[in-house]
């Protein structure tokens, strides 16, 4: 169970002071509860076993072993990717470490340039030109790539506002965000809940939303207008960013075809500054 869909069981119920205390330790700590026993949970909590269970049935559950159940599939996963961690690291003992990353990229870049991925791009590349302000936000591990493609974007477009750190500067630009902007959202695991809170108010806001994240089933999926999948799965034990590199990097190049003479001029003075800087 994720989050959100704690919440959404949380919303309008009338809890007791206790079960206001567990409920935010399940938010609080959902990526642990389904490993933890009832014990264990009031003990670090400070209530009865009996508050916890009150709670796990006032969410619609019969008792916790089927709420825990409910977290399986969760658990499963973060377990396979532990596999496939493991597995990458038995293909790089066997092969050359240079061959499984040029397979790696020929692989990925295969799958960008295929017609699904490249109508994606289409309708991104026309979405970020026809909208009026752009802004572009990526936490955590998407920090880097969000802001490769945020100040780059802004040579060629202009009102791209690209946004890395995680405070209250953000939420108060985005609140200024409208139906006739856009909000580019990088969410990839582990996922922000900040980027939950912004595309809620860009949703709110009736803006437009292209996410950029890896499955279907993630977060912000439910939000978005147009979503790019980007595999993770590296040769190494981390999560790999490749794909959303070359994508972002063939999005940029395809955008670059329809600036307008203005635009390159703009582009021309800001170059200039910069050069001047050095």
């Amino acid at each position: 169970m994720e989050r959100k869909e704690l919440l959404n069981l949380i919303k309008g119920l009338e809890l007791t002071k206790k079960e206001k205390r567990v409920a935010e330790f399940f938010l609080d700590e959902e990526k642990r509860i389904y490993l933890m026993t009832v014990s264990e949970i009031a003990n670090e909590i400070g209530v009865s076993d009996t508050s916890v269970i009150r709670f796990i049935k006032s969410i619609g559950f019969k008792n916790f072993t089927e709420f825990k159940n409910s977290g399986q599939q969760k658990i499963k996963s973060h377990l396979d990717k532990t596999k496939d961690f493991i597995k990458n690291i038995d293909i790089i003992k066997e092969n050359s470490i240079e061959k499984v990353y040029i397979d790696k990229i020929n692989e990925e870049v295969n799958r960008i340039f295929s017609k699904i991925s490249l109508d994606v791009l289409q309708q991104i590349g026309k979405m970020l030109i026809r909208k009026e302000r752009k802004y572009v936000v990526g936490f955590k591990s998407t920090a880097g790539i969000s802001n490769f493609f945020g100040v780059r974007l802004g040579f060629m477009l202009k009102d791209v506002y690209s946004f890395n750190i995680d405070d209250s500067v953000v939420i108060n630009a985005l609140y200024n965000i409208s139906e006739k902007d856009v909000f580019v959202i990088f969410d990839y695991p582990m996922y922000s809940r900040t980027a939950e809170v912004l595309t809620k108010i860009a949703t709110e806001k009736k803006a437009s939303i292209i996410l950029f994240t890896d499955s279907d089933a993630s977060p912000l999926a439910e939000y978005a207008d147009i979503i790019y999948k980007a595999k993770m799965n590296g040769i190494s034990i981390f999560n790999s960013l490749i794909s959303s590199q070359i994508f972002i990097e063939y999005l940029l190049t395809y955008i670059s075809q329809f600036i307008e003479e203005n635009e390159k001029n703009r582009f021309s003075n800001i170059r200039k500054y910069l050069i001047e800087k050095l």
